[in-house]
C-alpha cells in the first residue's frame, strides 16, 4: 500500500514562507527610509564637491542689489546645472530668503576651498565681488607665512605687482598733489603685497626688469590719474587670472581674493574697469 504524500506547497505559500524567513532574519524587515539608498531600484546621486556652500552662494548672490548681481547669479546657476546639480535644487536656492551675513561670508569661503577645480576661477571672482560689498572683517585672516604649493603663480603675481609699482610711480610724478598722495598709499600697499608674493613663490626678483614700457600717454594730470586707475585694474585682472592655477592650493586662492580686494579698494574712485568680475565698481 503506497504512502500518503502531502500536497505540494502552492506558489503563494512558498512566497509567504520566504517572506517570513526574511522578516525573522532582519527583525523588522526592509525599512525604506533607512535601506532605500542601498536598494538597486532606488536611484542615487553623489553631490558635487562644495554643493551646499555653492547653493548658499547662489542664494546670496541672487539677493545682491548691484548692477552685476543678476548676471553673476545666472552664470553660477548655469555652472551648477552643467555639473548636474538638480534644477529643483538650483531653483530652490534662488528662492531662499537672504542668508545672514555670517552665513553668506562663510559659504563663500567654504565654496572657495571645496568647489570643483573647474569652478575655482568663477568662485574666486564671486568672493572678490562679495567682499567688495562689505563685511571684509568676517573674511578669515590669511596665513601669510607659508610657501605656496603653486610657487610659480606667486612669482607671477610678484612680477605683475612690480610692474604696477613702476607704472604708478610714473603716474604719481605726472599727477597733481592729490594723485601723488594716493599713489604713495598705492605703492605702500603694493610693496607689502610684493613682499608676501616673493616669500610665497620663493622669488627673489633677480630676473625683474629695470623698467617697463607704458602704452598710455601721460602728459596731463588727468591722463596721469587715468593711468593710475588703469594700472590698478590691470593688476587686479592679473590676480584674478591666478585662480586657474590654484586648484591644488586653496589657501593661496584665499590670499588672492584678499589681494584683489585690496587693489580694487585702492582704486575705488579711479574709474576701474574689471569686467571679469561682472559687477559695477563705480
Amino acid at each position: 500500500m503506497g504512502g500518503v504524500h502531502p500536497p505540494a506547497p502552492t506558489r503563494r505559500a512558498a512566497l509567504l514562507t520566504v517572506g517570513a524567513a526574511l522578516l525573522t532574519a532582519t527583525g523588522c524587515g526592509v525599512r525604506l527610509e533607512e535601506d532605500a539608498p542601498n536598494l538597486p531600484f532606488v536611484p542615487t546621486r553623489q553631490p558635487v564637491d562644495g554643493e551646499a556652500a555653492l547653493l548658499t552662494v547662489l542664494a546670496a548672490t541672487t539677493h545682491q542689489q548691484d548692477a552685476g548681481a543678476g548676471e553673476r547669479a545666472d552664470l553660477l546657476a548655469e555652472a551648477l546645472a552643467e555639473l548636474r546639480v538638480p534644477e529643483a535644487s538650483i531653483t530652490a536656492a534662488r528662492r531662499r530668503p537672504t542668508p545672514t551675513v555670517g552665513e553668506d561670508i562663510a559659504a563663500h569661503e567654504a565654496a572657495l576651498r571645496t568647489c570643483p577645480s573647474p569652478l575655482l576661477p568663477q568662485v574666486g571672482r564671486l568672493c572678490v565681488s562679495r567682499l567688495r560689498h562689505g563685511q571684509r572683517e568676517l573674511w578669515t585672516a590669511d596665513d601669510d607665512e607659508r610657501t605656496w604649493v603653486a610657487a610659480p603663480a606667486a612669482a607671477q603675481a610678484a612680477s605683475a605687482t612690480r610692474a604696477a609699482i613702476w607704472g604708478l610711480t610714473v603716474a604719481g610724478a605726472k599727477g597733481d598733489e592729490r594723485l601723488r598722495g594716493e599713489v604713495e598709499q598705492d605703492v605702500e600697499l603694493l610693496d607689502r603685497l610684493r613682499t608676501r608674493q616673493v616669500s610665497a613663490g620663493e622669488d627673489g626678483g633677480e630676473d625683474a626688469p629695470l623698467g617697463y614700457q607704458l602704452d598710455e600717454q601721460v602728459g596731463t594730470a588727468g591722463e596721469a590719474r587715468a593711468l593710475s586707475g588703469a594700472l590698478l585694474a590691470r593688476l587686479a585682472r592679473s590676480y584674478l587670472g591666478l585662480f586657474a592655477e590654484l586648484a591644488d592650493d586653496r589657501s593661496a586662492a584665499h590670499e588672492v581674493v584678499s589681494w584683489t580686494v585690496d587693489v580694487l579698494d585702492r582704486g575705488a574712485d579711479r574709474d576701474l574697469s574689471v569686467p571679469e568680475l561682472h559687477l559695477d565698481l563705480g
